[in-house]
């Protein structure tokens, strides 16, 4: 529905931008932080992750991960994650599906715009680790 309004508003600012955006948002991102890590993630020559990938916890409820690539997922926490509660409960979901058997790499969303040459690394790592990205 958005992506029509932009196609029939005639000629607009960054027409480009806001359909890659929508396009982002289509493929499951949450948040701009989630499509900027989409981007990082291509850029190493990671594949397309599944967005918002559901998994089961031990309680039977549903949880959602951020980019899942098959082999291992990510989380991207923005700065509510921070929060002491909020920090807890991300800490207990992980947990919950790391013993369940999920590898789940977390990246604040501070670390995509202040030390992306890190997360590229790490990306580029767990990629070849993992089987997705050729040594």
């Amino acid at each position: 529905m958005l992506r029509q309004e932009i196609l029939v508003a005639g000629p607009i600012r960054h027409r480009g931008h806001l359909l890659s955006v929508v396009t982002d948002i289509e493929g499951g991102a949450d948040s701009l932080s989630e499509i900027d890590f989409i981007k990082i993630a291509r850029r190493v020559g990671l594949p397309p992750p599944l967005q918002q990938s559901i998994r089961c916890g031990p309680d039977g409820r549903r949880r959602y991960l951020d980019a899942d690539f098959g082999a291992f997922a990510v989380e991207v926490d923005g700065g509510l994650h921070l929060l002491t509660l909020n920090y807890w409960a991300d800490a207990q979901r992980q947990n919950d599906l790391v013993i369940g058997g999920d590898r789940i790499l977390r990246f604040p969303s501070i670390a995509l715009r202040v030390d992306m040459p890190a997360v590229e690394a790490q990306l580029r790592r767990a990629g070849i680790a993992f089987g997705l990205i050729a040594a």
